[in-house]
């Protein structure tokens, strides 16, 4: 939009290039409320670099692989699904599939205070073999005395019209 002449500007369809995360973590009533502490999520062996032509949204990516930090501190764990994580925008990273249909894996670092003495875990969860272009998966981990559970859930991104802006 042209604020001098009031023309309208060219229609512009976006779509996202990339893969969105989301890690949400709850409890039981035996982990909630102080019962385990989560430590860490860190994503591991994901590709960070690669080319993408946008004529056919299509990305090759790097060999190089390194680990995605997706939260790292202290939080309590409640009985409801909380979405964790310091990235202040969310986890993007490009969308890609493992070579040789093995699993994507994040690490996870947690501190069982249910006992005389805390214990500290680290357990590897799998996330599947790959992610798509433009979708969001959220990861739920839910943890137990006895097990600790993953529900995979994948959307596409809602578009959302943020109204016109003049520059």
């Amino acid at each position: 939009y042209n604020e001098t002449t009031a023309a309208a500007g060219v229609p512009v369809t976006f779509k996202h290039a990339l893969t969105w995360i989301t890690f949400k973590v709850q409890g039981d009533e035996n982990t909630s409320g102080g019962g385990f502490v989560l430590n860490s999520i860190t994503m591991n062996e994901v590709k960070g670099s690669g080319d993408f032509t946008s004529s056919d949204r299509k990305w090759v990516t790097g060999t190089t692989k390194f680990s995605v930090p997706v939260f790292e501190g202290a939080v309590n764990l409640t009985t409801e699904p909380v979405v964790t994580e310091n990235v202040a925008r969310g986890t993007l990273i490009i969308p890609q599939v493992t070579e040789d249909s093995s699993n994507y894996t994040a690490t996870i670092k947690f501190t069982n205070t249910l006992g005389d003495v805390d214990i500290n875990e680290e357990i590897t969860v799998g996330l599947g073999p790959g992610w798509e272009i433009g979708k969001h998966y959220t990861y739920t981990l839910k943890f137990t005395t006895s097990e600790i559970l993953i529900e995979p859930h994948m959307e596409d991104w809602v578009e959302v019209d943020a109204g016109t802006q003049i520059f």
